[in-house]
Protein backbone atom coordinates (compact mmCIF):
# COMPACT_ATOMS: atom_id res chain seq x y z
CA UNK A 1 0.00 0.00 0.00
CA UNK A 2 1.54 3.45 -0.64
CA UNK A 3 1.19 6.72 0.59
CA UNK A 4 -1.79 7.64 -1.08
CA UNK A 5 -3.69 4.50 -0.39
CA UNK A 6 -2.93 4.36 2.82
CA UNK A 7 -4.53 8.18 3.71
CA UNK A 8 -7.43 7.26 1.39
CA UNK A 9 -8.02 4.06 3.96
CA UNK A 10 -8.05 6.93 7.25
CA UNK A 11 -10.22 8.96 5.09
CA UNK A 12 -13.07 6.49 4.14
CA UNK A 13 -12.64 4.88 7.82
CA UNK A 14 -13.33 8.47 9.41
CA UNK A 15 -16.37 9.10 6.83
CA UNK A 16 -17.90 6.10 9.22
CA UNK A 17 -17.41 7.55 12.31
CA UNK A 18 -20.45 11.12 13.27
CA UNK A 19 -19.06 13.42 15.68
CA UNK A 20 -21.78 15.76 17.31
CA UNK A 21 -20.78 19.56 18.31
CA UNK A 22 -22.41 20.14 21.54
CA UNK A 23 -22.91 23.30 23.46
CA UNK A 24 -25.56 23.36 26.15
CA UNK A 25 -26.37 26.40 28.47
CA UNK A 26 -28.00 25.28 31.84
CA UNK A 27 -29.30 26.88 34.67
CA UNK A 28 -26.08 25.98 36.92
CA UNK A 29 -23.30 23.77 36.78
CA UNK A 30 -23.99 19.60 36.68
CA UNK A 31 -21.47 18.95 39.77
CA UNK A 32 -23.66 21.40 42.33
CA UNK A 33 -25.48 19.78 45.00
CA UNK A 34 -27.51 21.09 47.70
CA UNK A 35 -24.60 22.01 49.52
CA UNK A 36 -23.21 24.78 47.17
CA UNK A 37 -27.12 25.58 46.24
CA UNK A 38 -30.32 25.30 48.69
CA UNK A 39 -32.32 25.11 45.87
CA UNK A 40 -31.39 21.79 44.61
CA UNK A 41 -32.85 18.62 46.67
CA UNK A 42 -30.86 16.94 48.73
CA UNK A 43 -29.58 13.80 47.27
CA UNK A 44 -29.71 15.66 43.74
CA UNK A 45 -26.90 17.00 41.14
CA UNK A 46 -26.90 19.86 38.91
CA UNK A 47 -27.59 17.72 36.39
CA UNK A 48 -30.83 16.82 37.49
CA UNK A 49 -32.17 19.71 38.70
CA UNK A 50 -31.23 22.77 36.85
CA UNK A 51 -32.83 23.01 33.04
CA UNK A 52 -31.45 23.20 30.21
CA UNK A 53 -32.25 26.19 28.70
CA UNK A 54 -30.44 26.29 25.37
CA UNK A 55 -28.56 24.00 23.11
CA UNK A 56 -26.94 23.95 19.91
CA UNK A 57 -25.86 20.93 17.70
CA UNK A 58 -23.39 20.85 14.34
CA UNK A 59 -22.73 17.23 12.77
CA UNK A 60 -19.56 16.06 11.28
CA UNK A 61 -18.07 12.84 10.03
CA UNK A 62 -14.36 11.98 11.00
CA UNK A 63 -13.20 14.52 8.37
CA UNK A 64 -14.79 17.17 10.05
CA UNK A 65 -16.88 17.78 7.03
CA UNK A 66 -20.04 19.33 7.96
CA UNK A 67 -22.33 16.73 7.12
CA UNK A 68 -26.01 17.89 8.11
CA UNK A 69 -27.54 21.28 9.09
CA UNK A 70 -26.56 22.79 12.59
CA UNK A 71 -29.37 22.76 15.06
CA UNK A 72 -30.18 25.82 17.97
CA UNK A 73 -33.23 25.44 20.10
CA UNK A 74 -34.19 27.90 23.33
CA UNK A 75 -36.10 25.53 25.59
CA UNK A 76 -38.69 26.71 27.81
CA UNK A 77 -38.19 24.26 30.54
CA UNK A 78 -42.57 24.99 31.41
CA UNK A 79 -42.40 28.48 32.88
CA UNK A 80 -43.91 31.70 32.48
CA UNK A 81 -42.31 34.23 33.86
CA UNK A 82 -38.83 35.10 34.83
CA UNK A 83 -39.65 34.46 38.56
CA UNK A 84 -40.59 31.07 37.97
CA UNK A 85 -37.11 30.28 36.11
CA UNK A 86 -35.18 32.09 38.66
CA UNK A 87 -36.18 29.26 41.02
CA UNK A 88 -34.88 26.86 38.79
CA UNK A 89 -31.39 28.03 38.64
CA UNK A 90 -27.99 29.34 39.90
CA UNK A 91 -27.36 33.14 41.12
CA UNK A 92 -24.60 33.02 38.18
CA UNK A 93 -27.10 32.00 35.73
CA UNK A 94 -29.92 34.61 36.98
CA UNK A 95 -26.75 37.19 36.90
CA UNK A 96 -25.52 36.33 33.46
CA UNK A 97 -29.04 35.63 31.86
CA UNK A 98 -31.99 37.30 33.35
CA UNK A 99 -31.65 40.48 30.81
CA UNK A 100 -31.46 38.13 27.59
CA UNK A 101 -31.17 33.88 27.64
CA UNK A 102 -33.91 34.00 30.45
CA UNK A 103 -36.32 36.33 27.98
CA UNK A 104 -36.06 33.91 25.08
CA UNK A 105 -36.38 31.30 27.41
CA UNK A 106 -39.88 32.17 29.05
CA UNK A 107 -41.08 33.12 25.46
CA UNK A 108 -39.97 29.96 23.63
CA UNK A 109 -42.42 27.57 22.94
CA UNK A 110 -39.79 24.94 22.42
CA UNK A 111 -39.79 21.90 24.87
CA UNK A 112 -36.60 19.99 26.15
CA UNK A 113 -38.57 17.28 24.44
CA UNK A 114 -38.98 18.63 21.03
CA UNK A 115 -34.91 19.58 21.28
CA UNK A 116 -34.28 15.86 22.19
CA UNK A 117 -36.47 14.62 19.54
CA UNK A 118 -34.62 16.78 16.60
CA UNK A 119 -31.60 16.27 17.05
CA UNK A 120 -31.99 12.28 17.99
CA UNK A 121 -33.53 11.95 14.89
CA UNK A 122 -31.20 13.51 12.82
CA UNK A 123 -28.75 11.37 14.37
CA UNK A 124 -30.80 8.64 13.22
CA UNK A 125 -31.43 9.88 9.64
CA UNK A 126 -27.61 10.51 9.14
CA UNK A 127 -26.59 6.85 10.56
CA UNK A 128 -22.80 6.51 11.12
CA UNK A 129 -21.09 3.30 13.40
CA UNK A 130 -20.72 5.41 15.90
CA UNK A 131 -21.51 8.83 17.54
CA UNK A 132 -19.03 11.13 20.00
CA UNK A 133 -19.97 14.18 21.45
CA UNK A 134 -17.45 17.32 20.97
CA UNK A 135 -17.15 20.08 22.63
CA UNK A 136 -15.10 22.39 25.32
CA UNK A 137 -15.05 20.86 28.65
CA UNK A 138 -18.08 18.71 26.90
CA UNK A 139 -17.98 16.64 30.42
CA UNK A 140 -20.51 18.93 31.55
CA UNK A 141 -23.01 19.06 28.73
CA UNK A 142 -22.82 14.98 28.74
CA UNK A 143 -23.96 15.22 32.48
CA UNK A 144 -27.12 17.21 31.65
CA UNK A 145 -27.63 14.97 28.06
CA UNK A 146 -27.28 12.14 30.19
CA UNK A 147 -29.57 12.93 32.80
CA UNK A 148 -31.94 15.28 30.84
CA UNK A 149 -32.08 13.56 27.44
CA UNK A 150 -31.59 9.86 27.35
CA UNK A 151 -32.76 9.23 23.97
CA UNK A 152 -30.42 11.10 23.04
CA UNK A 153 -27.50 10.01 25.50
CA UNK A 154 -28.25 6.38 24.46
CA UNK A 155 -26.91 7.27 20.55
CA UNK A 156 -23.74 8.75 21.70
CA UNK A 157 -20.39 7.25 22.71
CA UNK A 158 -19.40 6.68 26.02
CA UNK A 159 -15.98 8.34 25.15
CA UNK A 160 -16.26 11.90 24.78
CA UNK A 161 -14.11 14.19 22.95
CA UNK A 162 -13.15 17.28 24.95
CA UNK A 163 -11.32 19.63 23.03
CA UNK A 164 -10.34 21.65 26.55
CA UNK A 165 -7.91 18.58 26.82
CA UNK A 166 -5.74 19.37 23.43
CA UNK A 167 -5.82 23.16 24.74
CA UNK A 168 -4.27 22.03 28.01
CA UNK A 169 -1.73 19.33 26.47
CA UNK A 170 -0.61 21.75 23.69
CA UNK A 171 -0.31 24.50 25.81
CA UNK A 172 2.04 22.95 28.17
CA UNK A 173 3.76 21.88 24.90
CA UNK A 174 3.95 24.98 22.70
CA UNK A 175 3.20 27.82 25.76
CA UNK A 176 1.03 30.87 24.29
CA UNK A 177 1.83 29.90 20.48
CA UNK A 178 -0.92 27.34 21.10
CA UNK A 179 -3.34 29.97 22.41
CA UNK A 180 -6.94 29.96 20.84
CA UNK A 181 -8.44 33.45 21.88
CA UNK A 182 -11.98 32.84 22.36
CA UNK A 183 -14.89 35.11 23.24
CA UNK A 184 -16.67 33.61 25.81
CA UNK A 185 -20.16 34.39 25.39
CA UNK A 186 -22.13 31.92 26.71
CA UNK A 187 -24.59 31.41 23.78
CA UNK A 188 -24.27 28.29 22.50
CA UNK A 189 -24.07 29.11 18.97
CA UNK A 190 -21.18 31.43 19.34
CA UNK A 191 -19.63 28.68 21.67
CA UNK A 192 -19.60 25.55 19.02
CA UNK A 193 -18.54 27.74 16.55
CA UNK A 194 -15.57 28.43 18.55
CA UNK A 195 -15.34 25.16 19.86
CA UNK A 196 -15.22 23.64 15.84
CA UNK A 197 -12.52 26.56 14.78
CA UNK A 198 -10.42 25.65 18.13
CA UNK A 199 -10.18 22.76 17.17
CA UNK A 200 -9.38 22.90 13.45
CA UNK A 201 -6.52 25.69 14.75
CA UNK A 202 -4.90 22.47 16.86
CA UNK A 203 -5.23 19.73 13.87
CA UNK A 204 -3.50 22.40 11.42
CA UNK A 205 -0.82 23.89 13.09
CA UNK A 206 0.26 21.22 15.70
CA UNK A 207 -0.62 17.44 14.41
CA UNK A 208 1.20 16.31 11.61
CA UNK A 209 -0.92 15.85 8.47
CA UNK A 210 -2.43 12.21 7.65
CA UNK A 211 0.67 12.02 4.09
CA UNK A 212 3.53 13.27 6.92
CA UNK A 213 2.30 9.98 8.94
CA UNK A 214 1.99 7.57 6.04
CA UNK A 215 5.51 8.32 4.48
CA UNK A 216 6.74 7.65 8.37
CA UNK A 217 4.84 4.20 8.34
CA UNK A 218 5.89 2.98 4.86
CA UNK A 219 9.53 4.42 4.66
Amino acid sequence: MNVTQKVKSWFNKAKTTGLVVIDVESGGLNDSTHLTDPKIPVGMTGAQFYPILEITARFFDGNMDEISEPQTFVINPNVSTIEELELKCSDWSIERFKESLFLECVSSTVTLADAEASIANTIKGIGKDNWYIVGNSVSLDKAFITHQMPTLSSLLAYRIFDVSTLKVWFSLMYGDDAKFEKAGTHRTEQDTDETIKELLFYWEHFVKSRELVARDLIS
